[in-house]
């Protein structure tokens, strides 16, 4: 079978994927200098943890050929930071955004920029959003 360079470039071009994550990091509060309230620190955690998986994930995609551009945002769980996220260029060329992880954090993204609805993956919530529905679950 003979592959001419165009068919070559659109595999390859399909196996590279841009990708935006949404995760509650809230970085900001974390310093040497300040105590930790133990809901912040849970909380940092569980963004840490799904970037963690995230990053697992891509690593076993990376060895089956593909290739990835990750954008990164700490939504620090707050919809004024939000809004200001939604509004980043990466994201209307983003393949894939995973999160925010709280319905109403969806819905505020979407008001901001309806643009990203195809392309929005609900992490962890399972509930049914109003105004969103993801092709990504069944359930729905």
């Amino acid at each position: 079978m003979m592959l001419s360079i165009a068919t070559v470039n659109a595999q390859q071009a399909s196996k590279h994927l841009k990708i935006a994550l949404f995760a509650p990091l809230n970085f900001q509060n974390l310093s040497s200098e300040t105590t930790i309230d133990q809901k912040s620190f849970e909380f940092s955690n569980l963004g840490i943890d799904f970037y963690r998986g995230v990053n697992t994930a891509a690593d076993s995609l990376a060895k089956e050929g593909y290739t990835f551009d990750f954008k990164l945002f700490d939504t620090q769980s707050d919809t004024n930071i939000l809004k200001s996220i939604a509004i980043d260029p990466f994201l209307l060329t983003a393949d894939y955004i995973i999160g925010p992880f709280q319905p109403a954090e969806i819905q505020v993204l979407l008001k901001k920029n309806p643009l990203l609805k195809g392309k929005l993956i609900s992490p962890i919530s399972p509930l049914v959003i109003q105004g969103f529905k993801s092709p990504y679950r069944d359930w729905e």
